[in-house]
């Protein structure tokens, strides 16, 4: 269904709002607002990040690598490592759906790696004078195990400006590393469901969007899922990811949204916050996992 142009420049204002820089430090100490240091040292281990990578001779020195860059991370409520990881996990599900001949082995690891990175010296408020982004920040942080300029440096920069939000940077995801590391970036909204859900978008409010009302928050879901749904869909086509699990991503999707604005979800209590959803899981969440229904085994445990 086409959007008419009030609604565009509605869908552009929500991007502003729902991606605006928090000017307060949005720190926690709670650590039932972040994550318990038990489950941290154990989810972003170098142990747990090794299975990830397809490289076996280098899997060791590559998880090291990332468990290193997320220690740059910072202790919010969202944005901090236990993210990180999801977002590698989230982009190990991604290219075990793509073509085979649009991704080599070794490129899927650096993406890998790119994906610790993408939030590497992550802070409220703008970024360091001289970079444009926090975006280009967090690609500075590759600069000391990678030559600028190269290969490899260049394909894990593209990827990580990609996770830059909103529509207007969609020039920013022209390639397929781009595409897929912006929805890892998201992967919450498509992989995880229920409470689960609920703990991404509840911590997510309370780091960046805490002055909204609940209500305003629920609208404000109302209005981003159904927008992120459309750039999914797209982009995933893009990327050769199969239909059915494009279908099921899109369904998840839908099924948070109808969740989450329901109004007779009240506010949750901060108990909703219990230690990260993802690192509880047995084994790797991918779109074959998504809901209740399951394609194939992954193959990848955790």
């Amino acid at each position: 269904m086409n959007r008419t142009t009030t609604e565009k420049i509605l869908d552009e204002k929500l991007w502003e709002q729902r991606n605006r820089a928090n000017q307060e430090d949005p720190t926690v100490t709670d650590p039932e607002l972040t994550v318990s240091a038990k489950v941290l040292d154990q989810y972003t281990s170098q142990e747990n990040l090794t299975a990830l990578f397809h490289n076996k001779e280098q899997a060791a020195s590559l998880a090291k690598l990332s468990a290193e860059l997320l220690t740059t991370y910072p202790n919010y409520p969202y944005h901090q490592p236990a993210h990180g990881v999801d977002v590698m996990r989230s982009i190990r599900a991604l290219t075990e759906v793509i073509p085979a001949d649009r991704m080599s082995s070794d490129q899927k690891d650096l993406l890998l790696v790119a994906a610790a990175a993408h939030d590497a010296g992550f802070e409220a408020g703008p970024p360091p004078d001289g970079y444009a982004t926090k975006e280009h920040y967090a690609v500075s942080f590759l600069d000391e195990h990678y030559e600028p300029g190269s290969a490899e440096y260049e394909f894990m920069k593209s990827a990580i400006i990609g996770t830059i939000p909103g529509p207007k940077e969609q020039i920013c995801r022209d390639s397929i590393q781009a595409k897929l590391l912006h929805h890892a970036d998201l992967g919450y909204v498509w992989q995880s469901g229920g409470q689960d859900f609920l703990n991404y978008a509840m911590r997510f409010r309370v780091e960046e969007c805490r002055k909204l009302s609940w209500r305003e928050f629920q609208k404000l879901e109302d209005l981003f899922l159904p927008n992120y749904q459309e750039y999914l869909e797209k982009d995933m086509r893009k990327c050769g990811v199969p239909e059915e699990v494009i279908e099921q991503m899109v369904r998840q999707v839908a099924e948070n949204r109808q969740f989450i604005t329901n109004p007779e979800l009240d506010e949750p209590s901060q108990e909703i916050f219990q230690d990260w959803p993802m690192a509880h899981s047995e084994e790797l969440l991918s779109p074959r996992h998504i809901g209740k229904t399951v394609l194939t085994s992954s193959g990848v445990s955790l």
